[in-house]
């Protein structure tokens, strides 16, 4: 498989699972909230209040499945790394998120246009890593050493 597609694969899969927990996070606070809401509901008020923890279930299960659905294909898409990769992987993470936070950028829109990039096969010119990697000499140098090393 080609460098570079080996290389923004690793890097969409760190930045995906960087990601995923604070979403699982907040999912579980959410669904804590709201369970706690009804059980104090249940006692204070009316025992039918439990009816909305039991309608809440299912769509609590619901979004651990899609959560995990995603987990799944992160790993499925990152690519076996040395120690050397995974460093470089990292600092280029952090790198991108860095401009990202300059430039004003939402998380979740440079996710977007990362797995456009996979989805579609783009050119190291044309893909997103690659205008926000020339960006920064810094982020650019490691993202040309991690395409090097595969």
């Amino acid at each position: 498989m080609d460098s570079t597609v080996l290389a923004v694969r690793a890097i969409t899969a760190v930045y995906g699972r960087q990601l995923l927990w604070p979403a699982l996070v907040v999912w579980l606070a959410i669904f804590a909230i709201i369970f706690g809401l009804s059980w104090w509901l249940a006692i204070a008020v009316d025992q039918l209040w439990w009816l909305l923890a039991v309608l809440l279930a299912p769509l609590f299960l619901v979004g651990i499945g899609i959560w995990s659905l995603c987990f799944v294909i992160i790993s499925r898409l990152h690519p076996k790394l040395d120690k050397k990769q995974r460093r470089l992987t990292k600092d280029i993470v952090a790198g991108v998120t860095t401009l990202a936070v300059e430039l004003g950028t939402p998380k979740f829109m440079i996710l977007a246009h990362i797995v456009k990039d996979v989805m579609f096969g783009s050119s190291l010119r044309g893909s997103y890593i690659g205008s926000m990697a020339s960006e920064s000499a810094d982020t650019k140098r490691k993202f040309d050493e991690l395409r090097k090393s595969f």
